[in-house]
């Protein structure tokens, strides 16, 4: 099992989120996949979601999500 996966199922069973935390997980880490490594590595992903159009609102919350 994947380490995303393990963390859905934790939230899921032991903290009871909704299916909608379940999707805002599932955007922010699609967003960030692979980006994480570095503060660096993130901040040329920000810069990237913005320039295809996101919304920094949206990036915001991601980088909340994570």
């Amino acid at each position: 099992m994947e380490l995303f996966d393990q963390f859905i199922q934790e939230r899921v069973y032991l903290k009871g989120v909704s299916p909608n935390a379940v999707i805002s997980y599932q955007c922010a880490f699609k967003a960030f996949g692979g980006a994480t490594e570095t503060k660096a590595t993130m901040m040329q992903r920000i810069a990237e979601l913005r320039e295809r159009g996101i919304s920094p609102l949206s990036v915001n919350c991601y980088g909340r999500t994570l």
